[in-house]
């Protein structure tokens, strides 16, 4: 009688701890999500203009929320990536919401 060898099914890794594999990527634990990488800082801007006006970034943002609620009848939670483009000689901010939609702000 022939006998036949079962070939051992890997074993998934356990969670919370790193493989060879994965150990690059996130791990999760019971508290949340550990990262690997350092953490990013917080960063915060204004833009002056020669008369004195200044703009914070929480104000740019806020407006363009506004324009993308409003005008373009879309949801906050949708926005992935918002690029802003200042021409201070048209006093204006030009962005582009998801690399789609795009508009400008008078300042």
């Amino acid at each position: 009688m022939a006998t036949t060898t079962r070939k051992a099914r890997p074993k998934p890794p356990v969670k919370g701890i790193a493989t060879k594999k994965d150990s690059t990527k996130a791990i999760e634990t019971k508290a949340g999500v550990m990262k690997d990488s350092k953490p990013v800082p917080k960063i915060s801007y204004a833009i002056q203009f020669l008369d004195g006006r200044e703009y914070t970034e929480k104000y740019i943002l806020k407006k363009v929320k506004e324009i993308w609620t409003k005008t373009y009848k879309n949801k906050v939670g949708d926005i992935r990536t918002v690029d802003l483009y200042v021409k201070q000689e048209e006093s204006a901010v030009y962005f582009v919401i998801n690399g789609e939609t795009s508009d400008k702000i008078e300042l």
